[in-house]
């Protein structure tokens, strides 16, 4: 293989394999759709687009014409066998899946055919088809070639680190969908603006363009390609004011729960003293009663003794000093509507931070309160207005389950529960947040109905999965 014949290998297979590595980064990195296993995404990956390059070149003849047949066919199978390994390392849904990795194919079709005009373009300025030998040329154009693929990789770089984590959360399929759509208009204006047939292929010729319009095509070109970075910076700096509004929020929901804790702990610690001042005169008294033998008198003193005994219940004791402060204030803000609140369970194989604590489990309960102190249910016995909070845990997976009574079924669309509330553009944002916090465990929420007279029991349900001590260390 002489030089000119391996450069032009080259050129066949590059945008092939890099095409392939751009579609995981910007669906993993861009998109923020993690993979599940993303080493073996992208060795596969890897694998799969070199094999389709040597495909690439084994299906052109000498004129650059393209010949199909059995070695297309085998492409084709590679492809298709990409797009499962893609489906098949996504998390979620199928269907949310499928959609995700077939708009991400599109987008980044209309990126590199975006960043090949902007390479054909620039390239044609030169006019240098009969200045020099066709060996420099090439050279030259291979050049080009990989300037419009660095630039392709440095936008998508750039776009991954503006997002960072401050907007970590997977881009929404609606956003997907008007992205493919506003990509593929904008490339498709482009290819037809010249182009001449040749052989079985419409290859776009700008030579046939004069350079100022060149010029105005690629600067056209650029501010796109500027509008599309500006969307996802504007996106970052939108969701940075949202997150220190809701941290604002969560801070607030601490101090007021961590305030009644305390309240409820001095409280407690009063009774128990006073408790213990009296402790000493009734046991004199009762000893009296014991020796004249008044067992009646006895019976009666020990009743309103214990009577007395009744303690304010300071929290669940659920291990975490955050999750007590949070049940303590829901449990009296629900005691003042006439709610009782019961736990049981402790926090255990799964740490969450103070604010995806508050997040999950304040709005959780602030929820079920809202739901039963509805006031269709005003006349529901007491014993039926209850709230329950049960915290479990087994070798693979811990759950929050939150029961309480509703007056209606609520609407679940696409995994979310609507707010009851009418004025739904300003809320809804609790379930949202719970489903934010509990993303970064892994956890996922569902809802179950259980019909009653009254409406139904609602049941929230948080379950995340416990990574072992092994895992954690890969």
């Amino acid at each position: 293989m002489t030089l000119l014949q391996f450069i032009k290998t080259i050129m066949i297979m590059m945008p092939v394999v890099c095409s392939v590595l751009l579609l995981d980064y910007f669906i993993d990195g861009v998109l923020k759709y993690r993979f599940k296993n993303r080493k073996l995404v992208y060795i596969m990956s890897m694998a799969v687009s070199l094999s389709m390059a040597v495909m690439a070149i084994l299906t052109r003849t000498t004129d650059n014409t393209v010949v199909i047949d059995a070695k297309e066919g085998f492409t084709i199978i590679l492809y298709v066998a990409l797009v499962i390994l893609l489906v098949a390392e996504l998390p979620g849904k199928v269907w949310r899946r499928i959609v995700v990795v077939l708009l991400s194919l599109g987008i980044i079709a209309s990126f590199d055919e975006i960043f090949t005009y902007l390479r054909e373009i620039a390239y044609s300025i030169l006019s240098l088809d009969n200045a020099i030998s066709p060996g420099a040329r090439l050279g030259i154009y291979l050049t080009f070639d990989f300037i419009a693929l660095a630039l392709e990789v440095v936008f998508f770089v750039a776009i991954d680190r503006v997002r960072g984590e401050k907007d970590n959360v997977p881009l929404p399929i609606s956003v997907l969908l008007l992205m493919f759509f506003l990509l593929s208009i904008f490339s498709s204006i482009f290819s037809a603006v010249s182009y001449d047939e040749r052989g079985q292929e419409y290859v776009t010729d700008f030579s046939l363009i004069d350079n100022e319009k060149k010029i105005s095509l690629i600067i056209t070109m650029l501010l796109g390609l500027f509008s599309v970075f500006i969307f996802f910076y504007i996106r970052v700096t939108r969701k940075e004011r949202n997150d220190l509004r809701d941290l604002n929020n969560v801070n607030e929901e601490l101090v007021a729960s961590q305030t009644k804790y305390f309240e409820a702990t001095v409280k407690a610690d009063s009774e128990v003293r006073a408790m213990r001042h009296d402790m000493k005169n009734d046991i004199q008294v009762l000893m009296l009663l014991l020796e004249s033998r008044e067992y009646d008198k006895m019976r009666d003193y020990l009743e309103e003794m214990g009577d007395n005994l009744q303690v304010s219940e300071v929290s669940a004791h659920t291990g975490d000093t955050i999750a007590d402060a949070i049940i303590s204030s829901k449990r009296s803000e629900a005691g003042e509507k006439g709610i009782t609140l019961k736990s049981s369970g402790t926090f255990s194989g799964i740490a969450l931070s103070p604010r995806d604590m508050c997040k999950i489990l304040a709005n959780l309960l602030d929820n079920a309160i809202e739901a039963a102190s509805d006031p269709a249910l005003s006349d529901l016995s007491s014993d039926m207005k209850v709230i329950e909070l049960d915290l479990k845990k087994t070798d693979k997976f811990f759950l929050v389950s939150v029961k309480n009574p509703s007056a209606k079924e609520p609407v679940v669309n696409e995994g979310e529960m609507e707010t009851i509330k009418s004025d739904k553009k300003n809320h809804g944002f609790g379930i949202r947040n719970i489903k934010t916090a509990a993303e970064n465990y892994g956890g996922e929420l569902s809802y179950s109905f259980d019909p009653k007279p009254y409406g139904c029991d609602v049941r929230s349900e948080l379950l995340f999965p416990l990574v072992s001590q092994a895992e954690g260390l890969e």
